[in-house]
């Protein structure tokens, strides 16, 4: 540390070292283009998603940086099941963002020197102290980078034996990044050689590396032609993610975290739907792609078939025709299909039932949102499936058990068409409270059918009111005069019985 401090004026490196004025060009054309070709596939996607509804409900942005910082940066929602994928997806995510920030440090360093006219040899930061942290820092990050894309090369590789989704561009994505890192690598390592840079220690992976490449007979004298041909292999790959990034599941970087900003914050609760929507749309829920909200529809692109979802499905495990990954996925591809002609062989789109998501898989789900509380980027197949379901029953396209436990809720009150007289029986032998016998009191206890009617949960209404009645709790029940509040009838995909009863 000592000779660091007294020579730190030494410590620094030439940014476009062995690189000529027509390779800088060639470099900043591919550049630009590479950009383009990103920025036009990100724009497609933003098209796309603005096919939908606008959300009812505003986005608290406050809250969603908030939700940045905890979900994104932290990467806890990854770590928190799959515990070994979601540690290794951290490890790359940490060492991407630091190689990016790094890159950015450097263009910053080189434009600013430009402008302010100082020489190659003469960095404006990029020296002394400063450049020794960024060199540990960049190649500690850099192995954890490299250690994501091994390890997830060889889960790719066993795939089979998982849940993720299977994608052939994925396998161009890991493969892209391990080639990054590694001619990353190379090239920092040649660089050491060809300029006896100061100190090579302090790039700890690269001078390392640079000792096989000197056994190999690399030296001083001839690193020039190796050090410019991995340079460029390096710059074409990076160039080639760039203009990739929208066209593959790295979109989730974009998707994901923008999802998570403006992702609803309450689990489980629905988007209620009024008659002057019905009255103007001439229908009830989701038929067509254009009917998901533009949230929706982002969060389509978020989802990277990552499986946790089904792995959290308790109708998946039963063996039901469900798959949430797959309903999202599903619905990505129709996405995809329909989105490049929307304007003019289709304005309306096709119909998502029966082909894209059939009946039984929507009518399989039993909204425990599992699925949506294990989701990373807050994607939420439950909304798209109620959604979905909403259709279903405004079309009168509900039949079985189903559509009796309905019509069971609507006549008696109950979805088991239990006599409404009996409601009241768990209570037997207890003096419970209700709105008649305590009209003063300050919290209401609501029972609930299962409470009411099943033998087993009237166990616990009879021990929340001993409880209450211990507690010195001032409460009252409904008494006899409960009815379902609807709820089941909402998840099931019929809101307006839903507020009826409600109401």
């Amino acid at each position: 540390m000592l000779v660091l401090v007294a020579s730190d004026e030494q410590l620094t490196r030439e940014i476009f070292g062995n690189v000529n004025s027509v390779s800088k060009l060639v470099f900043y054309g591919l550049a630009f283009l590479s950009l383009g070709i990103f920025a036009w596939g990100v724009w497609r996607r933003i098209r796309l998603w603005r096919m939908g509804r606008p959300s009812k409900s505003k986005v608290d942005w406050r809250a969603g940086v908030r939700g940045f910082w905890a979900k994104v940066m932290t990467q806890r929602t990854v770590r928190r099941t799959k515990r070994r994928a979601g540690a290794m997806h951290a490890l790359m995510f940490w060492g991407f963002s630091v190689l990016f920030v790094g890159t950015i440090l450097v263009g910053i360093e080189e434009y600013a020197s430009l402008i302010l006219g100082r020489g190659a040899h003469d960095p404006l930061f990029h020296k002394g102290l400063y450049f020794a942290i960024y060199e540990v820092a960049l190649d500690f990050f850099g192995l954890f980078f490299l250690a994501g894309c091994v390890w997830f090369i060889r889960r790719r590789l066993r795939a089979a034996k998982t849940s993720i989704g299977h994608n052939a561009l994925d396998w161009f994505v890991i493969i892209s990044f391990l080639a990054i890192g590694l001619t990353g690598y190379f090239v920092e390592a040649l660089r050491i050689i060809r300029e006896s840079t100061p100190h090579p220690e302090l790039s700890f992976v690269g001078f390392g590396v640079s000792k096989l490449f000197i056994a190999a007979g690399v030296s001083e004298a001839n690193a020039d032609p190796v050090h410019l041909v991995l340079w460029w292999v390096h710059a074409i790959l990076v160039f080639g993610i760039i203009a990739a990034f929208p066209y593959t599941r790295l979109l989730h970087v974009i998707a994901g975290v923008l999802n998570l900003a403006t992702a609803e914050k309450n689990l489980g609760r629905l988007e209620p739907v009024t008659l002057e929507e019905l009255e103007e749309t001439g229908k009830v829920g989701v038929e067509r792609l254009q009917d998901l909200t533009r949230r929706q529809l982002l969060s389509l692109d978020a989802c990277v078939s990552c499986g946790r979802c089904e792995d959290a499905c308790p109708a998946f495990e039963a063996g039901k025709p469900l798959s949430p990954r797959d309903v999202v996925q599903d619905l990505w591809r129709s996405l995809n299909a329909v989105g490049p002609r929307m304007s003019h062989e289709e304005p309306e789109g096709p119909g998502l039932h029966g082909e894209v998501i059939k009946a039984e898989t929507l009518w399989s789900c039993t909204t425990c949102q599992a699925c949506t509380d294990v989701c990373p980027l807050a994607v939420d197949p439950v909304g798209l499936i109620t959604d979905m379901r909403r259709f279903l029953i405004g079309e009168g396209a509900l039949s079985g058990p189903p559509a009796a436990a309905l019509q069971k809720v609507q006549r008696s009150g109950n979805p088991w068409g239990l006599p409404k007289q009996d409601r009241f029986d768990w209570a037997e032998g207890l003096e419970v409270a209700t709105v008649l016998t305590n009209p003063e009191f300050e919290v209401l206890y609501w029972i609930g059918c299962a409470a009411s009617y099943d033998r087993r949960a009237q166990k616990v209404a009879r021990a929340v009111v001993k409880l209450l009645e211990i507690a010195g709790v001032n409460y009252a029940t409904l008494g006899p005069e409960e009815r379902c509040n609807g709820e089941s009838a909402r998840r099931m995909g019929d809101e307006f019985l839903f507020q009826e009863l409600a109401g």
